[in-house]
């Protein structure tokens, strides 16, 4: 009798102690951690069948569900001891785990890396303008130039860069970031001429048989409207759940204005028999820039353009843009995932 009480008191302490070991926490989980999920937990086809009707269901909790998911995250290295449970609530798309702090840890670790939990992206960006003394200085147009961040480390050792524009800005998965350093400058796309000659007027607005130089008017019509200066814009897309993000990059430069005269010249109306010029100035605008869609780690920086904006003025000025993603948790902190350069 001695022996089973001191046996039970045994197993009664090894219990409270493990209880006492064992921590609850609740995550948030995007909703593209089921597919996720059931592909990591090697369900056959049965067992996916089960688990996506339960999820079409209306009911709160994914019981089916949450067997495949403890059964992935088992293949990360995550053990379950006694008591220790796992929790789905589909309505607030939250994971419930008890399991020890070590075990949590682990958990912890496998949502990040297969980016189950809400995240955000980041896009840092350097735009870019240097005389091509210092891009052959860094080696830019050689074969084997250096990587994309030290390259940019070297050139802003050298003279003749500038940096235009650094923005970053952030955004959901898939979603445009839209980020612009820009003036607007309005100007007329056509002109409506009007002429009164005094020799044939037959109205009030000039005397009979003199000469009008003032009734000689140009009229700009049809106005719109250009930005100038820095312009990105771009989408990421993380593929699959490794860090590979997936961008369509728009960037580029659009410089001040070259104004070009195309006035039209009418026959002399002048009392000096000069002809009359009708100024019709038109802006033309120096750009640079590129667009393209590319694959990068997270926090891989690369450099795209290299190019002119197709002046005689600017042919020594070449126009680089140095972007690197990156992914943030909600809280604006970098997911810890491998990049480079």
């Amino acid at each position: 009798m001695k022996q089973t009480l001191l046996g039970l008191a045994v197993l009664l302490g090894v219990a409270f102690c493990r209880a006492e070991e064992l921590e609850s926490r609740s995550y948030r989980f995007a909703p593209s951690a089921y597919a996720k999920m059931l592909l990591r937990s090697g369900a056959d086809e049965e067992e996916r069948g089960k688990s996506l009707q339960e999820l079409e269901a209306g009911d709160d909790f994914a019981f089916d569900t949450e067997v495949l998911w403890r059964r992935a995250f088992s293949s990360c290295g995550v053990q379950w001891p006694v008591d220790a449970r796992l929790g789905i609530d589909k309505r607030r798309s939250r994971l419930e785990v008890t399991n020890t702090p070590a075990n949590l840890a682990v958990l912890e670790k496998a949502m990040r890396e297969m980016l189950l939990m809400p995240f955000l992206v980041e896009v840092d960006a350097r735009f870019v303008r240097a005389k091509r003394a210092a891009l052959e200085a860094v080696g830019y147009f050689e074969f084997d130039r250096p990587p994309a961040k030290e390259l940019y480390s070297k050139l802003l050792a050298q003279k003749g860069v500038s940096v235009l524009a650094s923005p970053c800005v952030q955004s959901i998965p898939g979603g445009q970031i839209l980020a612009k350093g820009v003036t607007e400058l309005s100007y007329p796309r056509d002109f409506d001429v009007w002429i009164v000659c005094g020799r044939c007027a037959t109205t009030n607005d000039a005397p009979k048989g003199g000469t009008c130089p003032e009734s000689v008017a140009v009229e700009p019509q049809d106005f719109t409207v250009r930005e100038i200066g820095t312009i990105l814009e771009v989408t990421v897309d993380v593929e699959g759940e490794a860090d590979l993000l997936s961008l369509d990059l728009d960037a580029r430069y659009v410089g001040q204005p070259l104004w070009k005269d195309f006035g039209l010249t009418v026959p002399p109306l002048r009392p000096d028999g000069s002809p009359t010029v009708l100024p019709m100035q038109q802006p033309i605008f120096p750009s640079a820039g590129v667009r393209t869609h590319y694959e990068a780690q997270a926090g891989e920086t690369s450099v795209h353009g290299g190019v002119t904006d197709g002046t005689e003025a600017g042919k020594d000025d070449f126009y680089l843009f140095f972007i690197t993603p990156r992914l943030l948790d909600l809280e604006g902190k970098a997911l810890p995932v491998d990049g480079g350069s």
